[in-house]
Order: C-alpha cells, then structure tokens, then sequence
C-alpha cells in the first residue's frame, strides 16, 4: 500500500507485505507502484509521530509475479491507457503472462475489447518506458543521485544509461545534466574503477 509518494524527490512511504504481517517502510523508493515486489536493506527506526518504521538504504525491486499483483499494479494507473476494469480484463485473459505479453508480444492484447493495434503498441512502450525509468533511477539513487538527474539522464540515454554510467561515471558532470565532478568520482571509487582512467582524466581537467 502507497502511503506517500513524491515524484520529484523520490521519497516514499508505503505498508510492505512481509509475510502476512505489514512493516511500514520509508526511504529513496522512486515511482513504486502497488503490486511490486520489494527488497529493501536499512534499519529499524522508531519515528516520535508514527511509531516503529524500517528505513530503506537499498531498494531492490521486481515486477509483480503473479495475477493478482500484476492487476494491482495495473490498475493503480501507472500504465497510461490501463485503467482497473481494462486492467481487470487483460489479467483475466493472461493471468500470471500479463507482463511478459505487454513487453514481448503486445500484439496480443488486441484480444481485449477496447484495444487496438495502435493501443496495444502504446501500451507496450509505455511499460518498457516506465519500467527502464524505474531501473534507472533505483540504479542512480543508490548513489545518491536525485530523481531530478536521473530523469535527465535518462532522457539522453534511454535503456542504455546504466551500463554507461557503469562504464563512465562522468557523463554525469556534463553540462545538460550538471553534477559535479566530485559525485562522479565518488561512484567511479565505488565501481572501482582506476584513478588513472581515460574519463576521469577527461572529466577532471575538462
């Protein structure tokens, strides 16, 4: 359940299901949806206001596995085109498939009444999209880069932006996405990549 969520900052607050019992969980969580799976890594924390709460360092997710999460994420909006009872239909039809038929044969969804060819095509791109989107700025954020950037690097460079900032850490210092040099070579020690390496050279004295 979304308790909270700012797009712009990325922070959230959301009741995650752990075994039947609900855990409260605050932290760096950007564009969750209800019907993902979640793993986060932090701490146990008691805020004065609102009691026990698990604050989320890290936050792995997946998308939802089976039928019945697959319509709550559906249906919670986050698919332009796909509302509850459109929703409610493809998840009829295709059951625990419902996502791998959005991302690998969209055509099908022309089965559901109300969908066209081109819907099913928008449908399609929409979700791979958002769902790359969401990689990256979980990716991003792990290193304390706001959602702010991380939608701008997206932006330039699409399903690509993590294996090349994996690769260069710096493309974050150029001028359309502004980050200083000192956060680029604070993720480039994390991946540890040699202080002696073309980009960092380039970046530094650039």
């Amino acid at each position: 359940n979304i308790i909270y969520r700012n797009d712009e900052t990325g922070y959230a607050v959301l009741e995650l299901d752990r075994e039947g019992e609900l855990l409260t969980v605050v932290g760096l969580m950007p564009m969750v949806a209800e019907g993902e799976q979640l793993r986060v890594l932090g701490s146990h924390t008691t805020h004065p206001q609102f009691g026990p709460q698990f604050r989320a360092e890290v936050c792995e997710r997946r998308l939802p596995a089976n039928a019945n999460a697959i319509y709550r994420y559906l249906s919670s909006g986050v698919i332009k085109g796909i509302g509850p009872a459109t929703a409610k239909r493809i998840v009829d039809l295709f059951g625990d498939e419902t996502l791998d038929i959005i991302e690998n044969s969209p055509e099908e969804l022309r089965k559901i009444k109300g969908i066209s060819a081109k819907k099913a095509a928008e449908i399609s791109a929409e979700f791979l999209k958002i769902y790359g989107m969401k990689n990256v700025m979980t990716f991003l954020s792990g290193y304390g880069i706001e959602p702010f950037y991380c939608v701008a690097l997206w932006k330039k460079y699409g399903v690509s932006t993590i294996e090349r900032v994996r690769e260069n850490p710096f493309l974050i210092c150029a001028d359309d996405i502004g980050l200083p040099f000192e956060t680029a070579d604070a993720i480039c020690r994390q991946l540890e990549i040699p202080q002696d390496s073309e980009f960092r050279l380039s970046a530094g004295i650039f």
